[in-house]
This record gives C-alpha cells, sequence and structure tokens, in this order.
C-alpha cells in the first residue's frame, strides 16, 4: 500500500500481487464499504490500467535436474512436473 497526500486528500493505492503466472488478470472486480460519507473510491480494474503488467500462461510441461558428484559422475532424475513442490523434486533427486 503507498499513502500520498493530494491536497487535503488522503491518498492509499493498494497494489495486487500474484507470485504464479496465470493466463487472466489476477481480479476483475471489488466490493467498496465506505466508513464515511466523504470517501470517494476509484478502481481500476487491469484491463482500463495501462501500467497493469500482464501475466503469461502458466508453464506446462517437465524438466529434469543433473547433478555431478565429487567423482565426477553425474545422475539425472526423470521427468519433474514443472508444478512439482519441493519435496518431489528433492525426492527425484
Amino acid at each position: 500500500m503507498a499513502t500520498s497526500k493530494e491536497g487535503d486528500k488522503d491518498v492509499r493505492e493498494y497494489t495486487i500481487k500474484i507470485l504464479n503466472l496465470i493466463d487472466k488478470f489476477s481480479h476483475n472486480g471489488f466490493t467498496v464499504t465506505k466508513r464515511t460519507t466523504k470517501s470517494t473510491v476509484t478502481v481500476k480494474k487491469p484491463q482500463d490500467n495501462p501500467s497493469t503488467q500482464k501475466s503469461g500462461p502458466p508453464l506446462s510441461g517437465t524438466f529434469k535436474v543433473k547433478c555431478y558428484g565429487p567423482d565426477g559422475k553425474s545422475g539425472t532424475t526423470g521427468d519433474i512436473s514443472v508444478g512439482s513442490n519441493i519435496g518431489s523434486v528433492m525426492s527425484a533427486i
């Protein structure tokens, strides 16, 4: 949240960040609840805001990990899904 002043107004700007790639906008609507009748609330939807960074499509597929031991010999895992959690990756290694 960023806070600033515009004249006698307090301005609060909220940024929504997501940690995973998605193939659509991160939100498409808000519910606004005013605490005073003096508040003005402006919401910019991502599609209406030119500064919005659009996400790419989610990753898909698999990858492999190749490890080398102290003796120089290598070992390669089988296919690991890009959606795997760290426990699955460590088990594969």
